[in-house]
C-alpha cells in the first residue's frame, strides 16, 4: 500500500509532513487514539450518488453490517463522499473498511475501492489499498487540522457479481490527549 501527495508544495503542506498507510495490526499499534470523532448535527456529509438504502450516513454509524454504495451505472469511478465539519477538526488519522463487510462472500461479490483520492481542505493524496477484508489505517506523522474531507473513488477491485462499489465504514481519529 502507498500514499502519495498529488498537489504542489504549499505552506499548508508543511502541516502534513507525510502520510503513512497501514493495514490493521500495524495501524492499531501506530494510531494515536481509537476514539473516533463523531459527526454532529451541524456537520454536513453527502455522497455524489447512493444505491437504494445504502446511505452515506452508514459510513459513520459504527456498524460494519451497513454500508454506502455508489448509485451510478458502472463501477462508480469518480463518485465521492464529502464531509464539511461545522468546526475545524484536528485528527491523527483515519480508518477505512473498504468493500461490504456483511460477509466475506459479499465482500468479493461487490466492487471495493483499490485507489482513492483523499482531499483534506486543499491538500490531495492518492491512496492505494490492498484487496483484503481488513481495516485500512491512514495516519499522519503529526496531527492535521481541517474543515473538509472528500474521498473519491479512482480505481476498484471488480466484484464477482455486482458492479457497485461499496465502503462499509470510515473512522476519523483525534490526537491522543
Amino acid at each position: 500500500m502507498f500514499a502519495t501527495d498529488s498537489t504542489e508544495e504549499t505552506e499548508s503542506a508543511d502541516a502534513i509532513e507525510h502520510l503513512k498507510l497501514y493495514v490493521d495490526e500495524q495501524g492499531e499499534n501506530n494510531m494515536a487514539s481509537e476514539d473516533s470523532i463523531f459527526l454532529s448535527n451541524e456537520d454536513n456529509y453527502s455522497a455524489s450518488s447512493t444505491l437504494s438504502s445504502h446511505y452515506v450516513e452508514n459510513l459513520f454509524d459504527w456498524d460494519v453490517g451497513t454500508n454506502w454504495q455508489e448509485g451510478v451505472d458502472g463501477s462508480g469511478i469518480g463518485e465521492d463522499v464529502e464531509i464539511n465539519f461545522a468546526d475545524t477538526q484536528k485528527i491523527s488519522g483515519m480508518a477505512f473498511y473498504m468493500g461490504s463487510w456483511v460477509s466475506e462472500q459479499k465482500y468479493y461479490e461487490n466492487n471495493r475501492p483499490s485507489v482513492v483520492t483523499l482531499q483534506l481542505d486543499d491538500e490531495e493524496f492518492q491512496l492505494e489499498f490492498s484487496d483484503v477484508m481488513e481495516k485500512h489505517y491512514v495516519y499522519f506523522s503529526q496531527p492535521v487540522a481541517f474543515n473538509y474531507i472528500k474521498l473519491t473513488i479512482y480505481e476498484v477491485y471488480r466484484g464477482t457479481v455486482y458492479d457497485d462499489t461499496v465502503i462499509s465504514e470510515i473512522n476519523i481519529f483525534p490526537p491522543a490527549d
